[in-house]
């Protein structure tokens, strides 16, 4: 299952990966988007702006890590 996810993870954006990356660091205790941006070093609105030209947003990101 782990490699499943990290394959998932390579094939993603960097801030994608670095997200998914945060969500297996801490098991049962999703961060919240502003936590999340923090962590990447940038705005909530600028990671909602990034997440958007990828083609999703925060909370598809944590629904896809959750049924993985």
């Amino acid at each position: 299952h782990c490699g499943q996810v990290m394959r998932q993870i390579a094939s993603r954006s960097p801030a994608v990966a670095k997200l998914r990356s945060l969500f297996l660091g801490r098991p049962g205790a999703i961060p919240s988007l502003e936590e999340a941006a923090s962590h990447l070093a940038m705005s909530p609105r600028s990671l909602r702006r990034y997440l958007l030209q990828e083609g999703t947003n925060y909370r598809q990101l944590v629904d896809e890590f959750r049924r993985d």
